[in-house]
């Protein structure tokens, strides 16, 4: 048994570590190292069992409050708001000493047990520090929301107050008065709070969530006319009234530029592609007469027009809701099946326009991949653009944008719409067939991110290919190559380097395509025995067009990525010039500007937007957003229901291994051959990392995505569109892995 001497009790501003002090006392320190008014505290780490009463009490005024720091306390989706136990206007040392045990007894309540069981959190872990704090003599005491909870507005705080104390407030039993605030002005007036004080607690909420980098539930009081803040939690539920419509970062997730805060020059290309991609594609089947807001950006990431595109395809025979939202990985908010479009003669006659547009629009997608995959137009903006003047730079710039990415961005994202259709098509005539899905799409021949790992793997296996050689080839890709600000490979040898280091040993990637390529012509095989004569031409016509427009996808994806590596080579420059005439503090502004002002960037200083929108990205940065906003979605904790988690099977196989967690490729070094990889997402620049795993597990992804495609070329099993997989599994867990029906079984 361990006591605790004065000495030993931790100031405030001496708290680092959350083994120690508890995850509350550490968000307090931050708080108050960041400038925040946070009363005198003191804390009694997890290591003292008893607290001399007589001295702290002295020390604090004589009247304390006593507050729960547990190890997992107000952490991102996991509060344990109400679970733990806090005391207040503790006065002598009994109380205070009975206040520290029943604090402490808190963590191993029976209610805790169950809200760490749902949480997939080990609850005999937990350890619980206290935070002794000066009692705030309060005469007026709340809680503020950085956003506001019922309206999921960005642009809506709330503030909740009372007189006196806030703690019946807080516990639901007392009734306060509501201040809602919007654009930064509280919207009504009211007798508990003077104006100055009301913005005040908007600036120190915008500070607050600046600092926290997600949005934020926080307790305040005022005592004599002074602020304090008296602890700050991520908020974990959060619903979407004010939002109309439906919203979804589906395939934006997926292909990670929704993995972080967008930046503004990423922003402005998306959504000038989305505009363009996913419009005119709908126009040109005849489903889209009018118009719509394809996408726009909530809490940092881009979402698009789930209820729009949904209004539009509803109008083809035999829709079922469930279906597409399946498809897209979107968690359904209806009972049942949703809506249904019936087939019957009006409907299937309505939509004869659609399937012939649909037969021209395939044809003209395939010849127009084709003609930009073997043209080399890319190259005429290959070169080193410090070598040309200024208002070169920015035409050679405008012209990479306006011509190139346009043209390969704009056809990569409508071969992403064909290989949907044709994915659909072939899934609704082997439904209910005892045939394998990823059995019939694995085994594609000539990827070209299959030809870069193999590049790779012959550097580290002593063939003749250097690092030199390979830079020159694939020196585009990235570890995170939709963020302009991560540096591509050519600009990083060193990652390579250590990429080069893990698959010494490994299995040639090209041996494990070619088996790919043997079960998928057992799986044809089989499955064209299935299908009576007069149907199997149409069952090999459908899997042959899916196939091509999966191969066309990563080839055009590819693509891509060499233009976004020749925009990043450009803008910098750019930015350089800028920094150094004085228009940008420094040449990494250039990425919080939109392409458009790029075009200026060299005549106008825009460093207050540019300072605004890097503010913008600081509120937002640990915010795990939700895959869908917009009435009827809500944000939640995730819960982990039982020892099984449930995902879309992607890549056929059973398989178990030790858990790796690796949320940036820049923490993957711990990944060792064999381990089942649970990381957020995946993008081609992943891929190196796929040879080394013995199964992936992702938060987010489906059938078509890059790693679904990926991982059945390695041959290894895949579950993806796991939520929460990242924060319930833990490194060094074992897991059992079933690609084909698409589950993750925990160890015991």
């Amino acid at each position: 048994m361990y006591t605790c001497d004065l000495d030993l009790l931790v100031p405030l501003s001496d708290v680092t570590s959350v083994d120690e002090a508890g995850s509350k006392a550490v968000s307090l320190a931050e708080l108050a190292r960041g400038g925040i008014p946070v009363p005198v505290t003191f804390v009694l780490p997890t290591r003292c069992t008893s607290v001399p009463g007589e001295s702290i009490l002295e020390a604090l005024g004589g009247c304390v409050a006593v507050r729960s720091s547990a190890t997992a306390e107000d952490l991102v989706g996991v509060s344990f708001a109400g679970q733990f136990k806090s005391f207040l206007n503790i006065r002598t040392v009994k109380s205070l000493d009975e206040a520290v045990l029943e604090c402490r007894a808190s963590a191993h309540s029976e209610a805790v047990r169950a809200y760490c069981s749902a949480r997939g959190i080990d609850a005999s872990k937990i350890r619980m520090a206290v935070i002794i704090q000066r009692m705030v003599n309060a005469e007026v005491a709340g809680v503020l929301f950085t956003v506001h909870p019922v309206n999921g507005s960005e642009d809506e705080m709330l503030i909740e107050g009372c007189a006196g104390l806030a703690d019946e407030l807080l516990a639901g039993h007392r009734s306060g008065v509501q201040i809602p605030v919007r654009h930064g002005r509280a919207t009504n007036k009211s007798d508990l709070l003077s104006q100055e004080q009301v913005q005040q607690l908007i600036e120190i909420g915008r500070r607050i969530q600046e600092l926290k980098g997600a949005p934020q539930d926080i307790e305040w009081a005022i005592e004599h006319g002074r602020l304090y803040i008296l602890q700050a939690r991520p908020i974990t539920r959060l619903c979407f009234a004010g939002i109309d419509g439906e919203w979804t970062n589906a395939d934006f997730r997926d292909g990670g530029v929704s993995s972080d805060v967008v930046t503004p020059l990423v922003w402005s290309l998306y959504q000038c592609i989305w505009e363009r991609a996913l419009k005119g594609y709908l126009r040109e089947l005849r489903l889209l007469d009018g118009d719509f807001e394809a996408a726009r950006v909530f809490y940092g990431r881009p979402y698009w027009n789930l209820g729009a595109v949904k209004r539009c395809v509803m109008k083809l025979p035999g829709f079922v809701e469930r279906e597409f939202d399946r498809d897209l990985a979107v968690q359904p908010k209806y009972s049942g099946d949703g809506a249904r479009t019936p087939v019957n003669l009006w409907n299937i006659l309505k939509a004869i326009p659609t399937v012939l547009a649909a037969r021209r629009v395939f044809k003209a997608q395939e010849a127009r991949d084709h003609e930009l995959m073997g043209s080399d137009f890319w190259q005429q903006f290959d070169f080193d653009p410090r070598s040309i003047s200024d208002h070169a730079l920015v035409g050679r710039f405008k012209d990479l944008l306006e011509v190139a990415y346009l043209a390969v961005e704009e056809n990569y994202f409508r071969t992403i719409f064909c290989a949907s259709i044709a994915k659909l098509d072939l899934k609704s005539s082997i439904d209910g067939l005892p045939v394998s899905y990823c059995g019939l799409v694995g085994g594609l021949d000539g990827l070209r991110h299959f030809e870069c790992v193999q590049e790779l793997w012959q550097m580290a296996n002593h063939t003749t290919v250097t690092l030199d050689s390979f830079l020159l080839h694939y020196g585009y890709h990235s570890r995170r190559e939709l963020d302009l600000r991560i540096p591509r490979w050519s600009e990083e040898a060193e990652f390579i380097e250590a990429m080069v280091g893990k698959l010494v040993g490994a299995e040639s990637p090209e041996e494990l395509n070619r088996r790919q390529r043997v079960q998928f012509t057992e799986e044809f095989e089989r499955a064209k025995r299935l299908f009576a004569p007069w149907r199997r031409r149409g069952f090999e016509k459908k899997l042959a067009r899916l196939r091509k427009y999966l191969w066309l996808r990563e080839q055009m994806r590819d693509l891509s990525t060499r233009i976004y590596a020749l925009i990043r080579r450009f803008a910098l420059e750019i930015g350089r010039r800028a920094a150094a005439a004085g228009y940008m503090r420094s040449a990494g502004d250039v990425f919080y500007l939109t392409y458009r002002e790029i075009y200026e960037a060299l005549a106008v200083s825009r460093q207050a937007t540019v300072q605004q929108r890097r503010d913008y990205e600081q509120m937002y940065r640990n915010f795990v957003p939700p895959n869908e906003v917009g009435r009827g979605f809500a944000l939640a904790p995730v819960e982990n229901h039982g020892h099984r988690l449930m995902g879309i099977g992607c890549s056929t196989g059973v398989t178990s291994g030790r858990v790796r967690v690796v949320t940036t490729l820049e923490n993957s070094g711990s990944l060792e051959r064999g381990d089942v990889l649970v990381c957020p997402f995946t993008d081609p620049g992943w891929t190196p990392l796929l040879n080394i795993a013995g199964a992936v597990v992702t938060e987010t992804g489906g059938l078509l995505s890059h790693a679904a495609v990926i991982c059945r070329e390695y041959g290894i099993p895949a579950v993806l569109n796991v939520a929460g997989a990242t924060r319930i599994l833990r490194d060094g867990q074992v897991v059992r892995v079933d690609g084909e029906n698409g589950y993750v079984d925990l160890s015991e």
